[in-house]
């Protein structure tokens, strides 16, 4: 290695860094130390004055000097190389940590600002369990809807498994906003562990697989009652589904026969449908509730208000609403309500049943010797 190498070098690892984009630089700053790869260029650097400084100092240990002049030009060729390894390897792990935490909001800011979100997706997964400290500000962008959206398109649930974990939910500041945000995504996604698990259990879709990584999320989350209620996931179900209802565009399609909707095989359209998806999660969820024996209110009555409000914006035209030869409603609307009532009469009489016997006194056997 020479001085012009190691310039060289140098200059290579500067135009590197010159080409990158900003996301990509503020990922770099904030995972690998800033000392690091000057400190190591520095050093060949040394090696390679010494080497050709001419000192006239007896090489230590009786070392022949063209030993001591080979080491120095590995030296200046190896630690420059060495830090160049050490930062790539420092930024591939990009493990967030109390010193470089306080970055993380920059760097969420410079990847909004720039429409680069694949680097936000990579840091995010490698530090799943090492977000609970994070601080207010990161939060917020963290669970901002744009960043949240674009996770969701890219098939990434992130924020859910976020969620999911009671340390991080509990640290942050501002829950309600994070868990709205994220659960009003889910139900708008084209697929998400949400679909999957409302059409493995309802039904709607033949061909999607409800995979095991999606039932751990959904087990952890919508079907385990403390998340449930604790993060009062039941607020964005019902507003999402009434905001759509309420907003009329739905009025003229829902209210039309749609053999596409009702279907029970192939791909149905209520598969993808954010009410049908809504209504599904709260009978997913409170029907947990029950079987964990779980007294909390778990707003049952969302289903109540869903249908009364649907029934609002239904057309009652007898030529269109009425049941098919069959008895099975023809427009999604009359579909949605005779699902929520047959819904909230199965949750009611488990309900009911669980109160029975809870309350029943224990009756002995008669004695068969009389």
């Amino acid at each position: 290695m020479s001085l012009e190498g190691l310039l060289t070098f140098f200059a290579l690892l500067a135009a590197a860094a010159a080409i990158m984009k900003p996301v990509q630089r503020k990922s770099l700053l904030m995972f690998v130390p800033r000392w690091m790869v000057p400190l190591t260029i520095l050093a060949g650097l040394t090696c390679l004055i010494f080497r050709d400084m001419p000192l006239g100092i007896k090489p230590p240990l009786d070392w022949r000097l063209d030993l001591v002049a080979y080491l120095l030009t590995l030296g200046a060729f190896v630690l420059p190389l060495a830090g160049a390894l050490a930062a790539w390897m420092f930024w591939l792990n990009a493990k967030l940590t109390s010193h470089n935490i306080s970055e993380l909001e920059p760097f969420l800011q410079t990847a909004l600002r720039e429409s680069e979100l694949d680097e936000v997706d990579r840091v995010l997964h490698k530090n799943t369990k090492r977000l609970s400290n994070i601080p207010a500000g990161a939060a917020t962008l963290l669970f901002s809807p744009r960043l949240v959206q674009f996770m969701m398109t890219s098939h990434s649930f992130i924020h859910l498994e976020l969620l999911s974990q009671p340390l991080f939910l509990q640290s942050l500041e501002n829950r309600l906003v994070a868990v709205e945000n994220v659960i009003r995504e889910l139900l708008l996604a084209q697929s998400s562990p949400l679909q999957s698990a409302v059409v493995a259990r309802f039904g709607g879709n033949e061909h999607l697989q409800y995979t095991d990584g999606d039932g751990n999320l959904i087990e952890a989350t919508f079907e385990n009652p403390s998340w449930y209620h604790d993060s009062n996931a039941h607020y964005p179900l019902i507003i999402t589904a009434i905001n759509r209802i309420e907003s009329g565009e739905l009025n003229a399609p829902y209210n039309l026969p749609d053999e596409s909707y009702i279907a029970h095989q192939g791909v149905s359209k209520r598969s993808t449908c954010p009410l049908y998806l809504a209504i599904k999660t709260e009978v997913i969820a409170v029907e947990a509730a029950v079987k964990a024996k779980d007294e909390r209110d778990f707003y049952i009555s969302d289903l109540w208000q869903i249908l009364m409000k649907i029934y609002e914006h239904t057309t009652w035209d007898a030529n269109v609403v009425n049941p098919s030869l069959f008895g099975e409603p023809t427009t999604p609307y009359s579909y949605l309500l005779n699902e929520i009532a047959s819904d909230f009469e199965q949750l009611t009489e488990k309900a009911v049943q669980f109160s029975i016997n809870k309350t029943s006194p224990t009756t002995s056997k008669p004695d068969s010797t009389g």
